[in-house]
């Protein structure tokens, strides 16, 4: 029974390591999309002031929406002949 507890527990353990290593480079991606341009090396898990025009500045002075469109389209398309 002992065997098998820590046998599980290593097994767990190891699966939390692989998700925490999976899933960091996300949460560190989302964390500095919300910081501002001289935030950005700071070390901090939490911002403290979110800066959420860096959102509002990729629609606004970039054709952000039409290339997501675009590949909305191409990606569509490409499956649809795929599937014919």
């Amino acid at each position: 029974m002992k065997r098998s507890f820590f046998s599980s527990m290593g097994f767990y353990t190891l699966v939390g390591l692989v998700v925490f290593y999976m899933v960091f480079p996300f949460y560190y991606a989302m964390l500095s999309s919300l910081k501002s341009g001289s935030h950005l090396f700071e070390v901090d898990y939490l911002p403290r002031h979110w800066e959420w025009g860096n959102y509002v500045a990729v629609f606004q002075e970039q054709p952000f929406g039409t290339n997501i469109f675009n590949s909305v389209l191409v990606a569509v398309a490409v499956v649809t002949l795929s599937l014919l």
